[in-house]
């Protein structure tokens, strides 16, 4: 799978959050993840929740599918 973001959102989050979103990848492949359509607004695409293991710790992330487009 290919991953792409946004650099000044992943600048800003890592300022934020100190998370980079390279380091979200290893949530997002965990084979143990848990996963859920985000329906809490309307954001005009699909996002998904994820709970993965990221650098040995717990992490949740927020993506998008480009292909669901």
């Amino acid at each position: 799978m290919n991953y792409e973001w946004n650099i000044a959102k992943a600048i800003e989050n890592r300022r934020r959050h100190g998370i980079d979103f390279a380091d979200a990848i290893a949530a997002i492949e965990d084979p143990n993840r848990l996963e859920e359509i985000d329906d809490r607004f309307e954001y005009g695409e699909e996002r998904t929740r994820i709970i993965g293991m990221a650098r040995h710790e717990q992490e949740r992330y927020y993506t998008e599918d480009r292909e669901a487009w």
